[in-house]
């Protein structure tokens, strides 16, 4: 974040771990499901992921090849999505880079809302400010240090991350 303009980049590091065996199990239980355009093997995982932000997006990587996101409005926020399917027993890493102008007060707000899952996920923030500016307040379980703070939490409810800044 920089506080003197307003302006915030953003990486978001996403980690989608598919821990499904890939046989063992009934096809009923595990796939490979009916046939379809693309189709898939035992124990895969097909999920649409959807990023909701204010922010506009400036890139977006599955491992080291360029996605393609598609990105439309809902909810008063820009949501860029993608259909992704996860092979049995590995891990999709996704990193999609944000900028943007955040308003108010003083202070940075970051609302993660709970996705229903058998586990919840895990998330792990921080926020740096840039220039001169220091941080006066955190909520949320937002940890202060210097010019940074960070928080790291089983998504398992709905959550309000506050920092307050001064300069």
């Amino acid at each position: 974040l920089d506080p003197a303009t307003g302006r915030a980049e953003a990486t978001l590091d996403i980690e989608l771990e598919n821990a499904s065996p890939s046989s063992g199990l009934p096809a009923y239980v595990i796939g490979p499901y009916l046939p379809m355009s693309r189709p898939t093997e035992a124990g895969d995982n097909r999920l649409f992921l959807s990023i909701y932000t204010r922010w506009e997006m400036t890139g977006a990587t599955l491992g080291s090849e360029p996605l393609l996101l598609e990105s439309a409005e809902e909810l008063d926020r820009r949501v860029y999505s993608a259909l992704l399917d996860i092979p049995a027993g590995t891990t999709a890493e996704v990193r999609v880079t944000l900028r943007g102008r955040y308003a108010g007060a003083p202070g940075y707000q970051l609302d993660v809302l709970r996705q229903p899952t058998v586990r919840p996920d895990e998330m792990t923030m921080s926020v740096t400010l840039e220039g001169g500016a220091r941080i006066t307040e955190t909520t949320g379980g937002l940890e202060p240090s210097g010019r940074a703070a960070t928080a790291a939490f089983p998504v398992d409810q709905a959550r309000r991350l506050q920092l307050a800044y001064e300069g």
